[in-house]
């Protein structure tokens, strides 16, 4: 089942948990792997904001890496 996301949610926690529900991934198997607790980031989706350095490691447990660019 897809994990739902409140309209406040930034931007960047929209594109991880879309990242996550279409991989097909379980959160705990995702937190395994990128040492990030499963508990930290579901409270991404409904209270905190993520620090960069978990994010990254969560998104390179997906097979992704943040960047930053120009804006255009």
């Amino acid at each position: 089942m897809p994990l739902k996301l409140p309209q406040h949610s930034s931007p960047l926690v929209r594109e991880l948990f879309s990242i996550l529900n279409d991989s097909g991934e379980r959160l705990q198997k995702v937190a395994k792997h990128s040492g990030v607790s499963a508990t930290t980031i579901n409270e991404w989706r409904w209270r905190r904001s993520p620090r960069v350095t978990n994010l990254e490691a969560v998104l390179n447990s997906l097979g992704f890496e943040l960047h930053i660019r120009r804006k255009q």
